[in-house]
Formats: C-alpha cells, sequence, structure tokens
C-alpha cells in the first residue's frame, strides 16, 4: 500500500492542522530558492503534497524521492504539525 502525502500525515492529522490554520501553499523554485531553502524555511511545519513543473503534476506518496529542482513547483500543507499543537 502507498500512503498519500506520506505515510505520517493521516486524514486526522491533516484535519487537525487545517483547523489550526494551517494553509495549502504554491511555491516555485529558482535558483536563488532552492529545495534546500525552502525545507530550511518551514524545516518540518510543511508537508510536500504535489511537485509540478514541465507539465506534469506528481503526487508526493510514502514512496515518492522528492529532489525538486528550479522551475518546478511545490503545492505543501504549511502549518504546525500535531504535535506542536498540544499544550505544553
Amino acid at each position: 500500500a502507498r500512503f498519500l502525502f506520506g505515510a505520517k500525515l493521516t486524514h486526522e492529522e491533516l484535519e487537525d492542522r487545517l483547523e489550526h490554520g494551517a494553509k495549502i501553499k504554491l511555491t516555485k523554485l529558482t535558483e536563488e530558492f532552492t529545495y534546500d531553502a525552502f525545507k530550511k524555511t518551514y524545516n518540518e511545519n510543511a508537508t510536500p503534497l504535489f511537485l509540478s513543473g514541465q507539465g506534469k503534476l506528481t503526487i508526493v506518496t510514502d514512496r515518492t524521492t522528492l529532489a525538486p529542482k528550479p522551475g518546478q513547483s511545490i503545492i505543501a500543507l504549511v502549518g504546525k504539525k500535531q504535535e506542536q499543537l498540544l499544550p505544553q
């Protein structure tokens, strides 16, 4: 079985993050703002959902190896993960 968007993003987690203000965001990668910069900017607070570019849309699954390049766009769920939403 394959898991959409990775094995850790359950329906409950997706729903909770959206209820707590997470957004679906499209980020175009450039030579200046690479995938490494994207990861540094969002840390663990972004879950890639889709990768688009060159006329193709790739759905991210638990088996997807992400290696986006400049010119491609990442469509990601951006916002705090469930464990970060729990009271301290």
